[in-house]
Parts: C-alpha cells; sequence; structure tokens
C-alpha cells in the first residue's frame, strides 16, 4: 500500500483520499527583515527561492514560487533545490529563502510568515491506495482505519488552533 499525493491511474487499485493539502508560500521573519517582503508575485524575481528538485516527480506542481506571475516567461532560478519537502521547510525556517510549503508543516513553525497572502498555492489530494488484491486483508484494514483516524485527530487539532 502507499500514501500518495495524486489519484491512482490504475483500475487494479483501491484508493481512498485522506485529505486535501493546501500550499502556500512562507518564509522565516529574519528572512523578511532582511530582504523584505514582497508585495507582487514579479517581486519574488529579486528575492531568494527555495525548490523541490525531482523534475520526474508531479510533486514538481510545488514549483509554485518559481512560476507565480511568470506566465510568459520561463520560472524563476532557484537559490536552493532540495529533494524533500522537510528540507525546504528547514532551509525556510533557517532564513534561506521562501519556498512553497504545506500549510499543515508550515503551521508546526509559528513564526514563519505567509508571502504573498492573495495568493495561494497547489493544493493536493493525498490517498491511500492499495492493490485490489488486499481488499479483504485485515492488516490492510486496520492500517487504513489507523491513518484515516490519525488525519482525522489531525484535522480536529489544527482547526483548534
Amino acid at each position: 500500500c502507499a500514501i500518495r499525493l495524486w489519484a491512482a491511474d490504475k483500475a487494479d487499485l483501491i484508493q481512498r483520499k485522506l485529505a486535501t493539502v493546501r500550499t502556500n508560500l512562507y518564509a522565516s521573519p529574519e528572512y523578511v527583515s532582511a530582504h523584505g517582503l514582497p508585495s507582487s508575485p514579479q517581486d519574488l524575481d529579486h528575492h531568494r527561492i527555495v525548490t523541490y528538485g525531482d523534475a520526474d516527480s508531479p510533486i514538481t506542481q510545488m514549483s509554485f514560487a518559481q512560476r507565480i506571475g511568470r506566465d510568459d516567461s520561463g520560472p524563476r532560478k532557484a537559490s536552493l533545490t532540495v529533494n524533500n519537502v522537510p528540507a525546504m521547510l528547514r532551509a525556510v525556517e533557517a532564513g534561506l529563502g521562501i519556498a512553497d510549503l504545506p500549510d499543515y508543516m508550515a503551521s508546526a513553525v509559528p513564526s514563519l510568515v505567509r508571502v504573498l497572502e492573495d495568493c495561494s498555492g497547489p493544493s493536493f489530494d493525498l490517498y491511500f491506495v492499495y492493490p485490489s488484491d488486499l481488499k479483504r486483508s485485515k492488516r490492510v484494514a486496520a492500517f487504513r482505519d489507523f491513518l484515516t483516524s490519525e488525519v482525522e485527530a489531525f484535522r480536529s487539532s489544527a482547526l483548534r488552533r
């Protein structure tokens, strides 16, 4: 079984949507005080951009910071490219630049500043996926139920903040 940020495209797979993951642009207070807060998407041309670097992954849609406001030209050059989203969060937290991060991850670092609040980033549906051969598996059902309850508990705690 797998947890994926996109729907399965094979008929022999069973999938259950767990949640929608929303993203937005974030920076650290230290970065903002040193470099200023962009007031338009075009202002990002003069800022350091931290991006996800695996070009073969659907998660490259998260390179929103590179693309926003650049409809007629190529993406902005990244100042730092990493191959996992937690590293993007740590880079932003350390003041290395602006990145589009999942809101649930950014909420774990309350000091982060949301950048360009009028411009929402992409969102992704999170799925639990497994082969139809395992439809009657008690272990898969137990894991699915565990994931569902954890996502629900997380949602409830996030709503209380």
